[in-house]
């Protein structure tokens, strides 16, 4: 599951991580949020924070992932992964 992050400047897409996250989270949150702030700013900066419920992420979404990340190529200002989950407990 992700959810949107409040309180970050216009050109920042903050996102929080929980549980397993999948292809529908990218497709109804992750793309939305990152579409708008292009938008608004033509660059993007994002925040993607691993909380401490993440366990994991599905091959639709890592797929959705690598595809926005390739199509904003040269729109990625700055990205920040932030987690204390241990990469080990993940499947």
């Amino acid at each position: 599951m992700i959810e949107i992050v409040d309180g970050f400047p216009d050109n920042v897409v903050g996102i929080l991580a929980k549980g397993e996250v999948t292809r529908k989270d990218y497709l109804e949150v992750v793309i939305p949020a990152v579409d708008k702030s292009l938008k608004r700013n033509g660059k993007v900066r994002l925040y993607y924070e691993l909380g401490s419920e993440f366990f994991g992420i599905d091959f639709g979404a890592e797929w959705e992932d690598l595809k926005i990340g390739i199509e904003h190529l040269s729109k990625w200002e700055r990205v920040a992964v932030v987690t204390d989950v241990d990469g080990s407990g993940m499947r």
